[in-house]
């Protein structure tokens, strides 16, 4: 209940009752802050195995691709920043 809320009601009436979005918006909030109990389970993609068995080769490839675009996906920002501060920085007199 917001101070205002607190002025504007006599002590000892009942609260007024929540807006349903107010409640929503409360669940939602305790989903996101408090800790999740329960671990994220690695053991049901063991039943993947066999069909990614079969295609070794491509799956290695594809291993290898997402490395190599998370890599340059990570590159990029620090590159800009380079250049940035390389245009930025004062000429030195001769």
């Amino acid at each position: 209940m917001s101070v205002a809320e607190q002025f504007e009601t006599p002590r000892g009436a009942p609260e007024p009752p929540r807006d349903a979005l107010l409640d929503e918006e409360a669940f939602i909030e305790s989903q996101i802050t408090e800790p999740a109990k329960s671990r994220a389970r690695l053991r049901p993609l063991l039943a993947l195995a066999p069909y990614v068995a079969r295609y070794k080769g491509r799956a290695i490839l594809a291993l290898i691709s997402l490395t190599i675009a998370a890599i340059t996906t990570l590159i990029v920002p620090v590159a800009v920043r380079r250049m940035i501060d390389l245009a930025s920085r004062p000429k030195a007199s001769r």
